[in-house]
């Protein structure tokens, strides 16, 4: 999972079908284009001749479809790692950052000491959070973080 996604989303004013897109490139494979037909934002992968084709999932993948990850909260959940507990809301004003007053995310391992993942502003009750635009896209980010930090571990 790249930094330079999560920046993109860190940085997003809302969520979009593009950065879904993005979000399941990085969860898959593939590269995200828009489409020459409908101008949608669309995942492609190469065949075995090198051809370009749409994404299609395996029969077995838990993941059909491109999800709205970055604008609904529901579908940001499918996101947080197995066993991590996690909550979200509009605005929070203790955060002692330029954090303040913006959406934010909280996700952390459950039964384990608190994990610290970059990019969370602590708060004066002692709370991690990590802030963007729209609560879904701080949902995404923090999920995304969890999944850096357990591939690294």
């Amino acid at each position: 999972m790249g930094k330079g996604l999560i920046a993109e989303l860190e940085a997003a004013p809302e969520g979009s079908r593009e950065l879904d897109c993005k979000i399941l490139v990085a969860l898959r494979e593939g590269f995200v284009e828009q489409s020459p037909f409908n101008g949608r934002w669309c995942v492609y992968v190469f065949d075995h001749h090198g051809t370009k084709q749409l994404w299609r999932p395996a029969r077995k993948d838990p993941i059909q479809r491109v999800m709205e990850w970055t604008t609904s909260i529901d579908d940001a959940l499918s996101l947080v790692p197995a066993g991590w507990g996690w909550s979200v809301g509009d605005t929070h004003g203790t955060c002692e950052s330029a954090g303040i007053g913006r959406p934010w995310a909280e996700i952390w391992k459950r039964g384990a000491r608190p994990v610290r993942l970059p990019g969370m502003h602590r708060t004066t009750d002692g709370r991690c959070l990590i802030n963007a635009a729209v609560p879904a896209l701080a949902l995404c980010i923090a999920s995304l973080r969890a999944r850096q930090a357990m591939e690294g571990s």
